[in-house]
């Protein structure tokens, strides 16, 4: 079992068939609209494998794959929501806020996501 790591490309640099604790979040889902989907994980490689207490946002599991108590969700962050003119010593400084939106999750059982209405979380730039 591979643990306690964090990948950062869909072809992690240790394969395995079993991780825990791991961190495979991609910067964002695939699609436009409401109904995104996930970048898949071990591109090409069909092996099932576990994941436990892993970071699976905007991730797609390879098919068979069994993931227990992991974070599914599909994420775009960096949402600018509103934005104010302010001038500061004579200069104008545009202050944008940002939130990140969730649209749903993957359902490892059903290989498929779960969508609901869009919720936006503020973020702290």
């Amino acid at each position: 079992m591979t643990k306690n790591k964090t990948f950062n490309t869909p072809t992690p640099s240790i394969v395995d068939v079993e991780y825990g604790y791991c961190n495979f979040r991609q910067p964002a889902p695939w699609g436009d609209g409401p109904n995104k989907i996930g970048v898949r994980i071990f591109p090409g490689d069909d092996t099932p494998r576990i994941f436990r207490y892993c970071t699976l946002i905007n991730c797609e599991l390879p098919p068979g794959s069994i993931a227990e108590h992991c974070n599914t969700a599909l994420v775009v962050t960096g949402i600018v929501v509103s934005s104010e003119d302010v001038i500061i010593d004579g200069e104008t400084i545009t202050v944008e806020d940002f939130v990140s939106r969730t649209y749903g999750k993957y359902d490892a059982a059903t290989e498929g996501y779960i969508y609901f209405t869009p919720r936006d979380t503020p973020e702290d730039i």
